[in-house]
């Protein structure tokens, strides 16, 4: 069947997905329990995920980002997501290991917790494996950043071979979702009370395309088949946070199943080129 044909008789396939916008500046408050970078209000009964060799914990994974499930527009259950909870998002960051990251979901109400520090990490751990992003840009925690959601239907474009109105869809669809990460909030009045000093932090300088949920486009595939994951969580490579990697994208995986489920242990992250 041609794409034409897929079109005509389906539409564009959509999922449902929230675009990740970082506040006008870092001191801006975000939606409530909502940042990437920083710190995670992780319970202290809830144990750091460590990158693991043969049994043994060789150093702490990196904390990603903080998603308090109950700020989403829309509601959770339209993303097919728990109405209640927050997702804490956690990637192996020093070496180059398959498999080696992690997403949490604790329910309980945790708006009271302060920030936990992330472990120590023990002395040469960098020895154990390729090292990955850390040779470039060694660091143990990100910056922090609120952020607030915007929501949208996201494009499959997973669909071969591509047309002309696909293509067209699609980079409409990223010039879009560029202009409200680079333009939400950021009015001329904050910008002048910046240049006074009246805000706090730094000002957003990055429309990097984060991204809630999606669909997972990784594999060429015909139509009409749905892929059995979703994009749990995206980020784009952002100087902002001081999130730099050798890579455009980092990206967490659930099964649709494991979704439905709540089995977010069961997600995986890997790097996009």
């Amino acid at each position: 069947m041609r794409p034409e044909e897929i079109e005509d008789k389906l539409g564009f396939p959509t999922e449902p997905a929230a675009l990740i916008v970082k506040t006008p500046f870092s001191g801006d408050a975000g939606a409530a329990g909502c940042w990437i970078g920083g710190l995670p209000t992780l319970p202290e009964r809830t144990e750091w995920p460590m990158r693991m060799d043969r049994g043994r914990p060789l150093h702490p994974l990196h904390f990603i980002a903080q998603i308090n499930l109950a700020e989403l527009p829309g509601g959770a259950a339209r993303y097919g997501l728990p109405e209640l909870g927050t997702l804490f998002f956690f990637d192996n960051y020093v070496h180059d290991t398959a498999g080696q990251s992690a997403v949490i979901h604790v329910e309980e109400d945790i708006s009271g917790l302060k920030a936990r520090p992330i472990p120590e990490f023990p002395e040469g751990f960098e020895r154990f494996g390729s090292l990955r992003h850390w040779e470039k840009n060694p660091v143990t925690s990100f910056d922090r950043w609120p952020v607030q959601f915007h929501a949208y239907d996201a494009l499959d474009t997973d669909i071969t071979p591509w047309s002309d109105k696909l293509t067209q869809a699609t980079l409409a669809e990223q010039r879009a979702l560029r202009s409200v990460a680079s333009g939400q909030g950021m009015t001329r009045n904050k910008i002048i009370d910046w240049l006074k000093g009246a805000n706090k932090g730094a000002p957003r300088r990055e429309a990097s395309l984060h991204r809630l949920m999606g669909p997972d486009n990784r594999h060429a595939r015909s139509r009409p088949a749905q892929s059995e994951y979703l994009r749990l969580l995206t980020l784009e490579h952002d100087p902002d946070i001081r999130f730099e990697f050798n890579c455009e994208e980092l990206v967490f995986l659930i099964h649709r199943d494991d979704l439905t489920q709540g089995r977010f242990d069961r997600a995986i992250a890997h790097s996009v080129q």
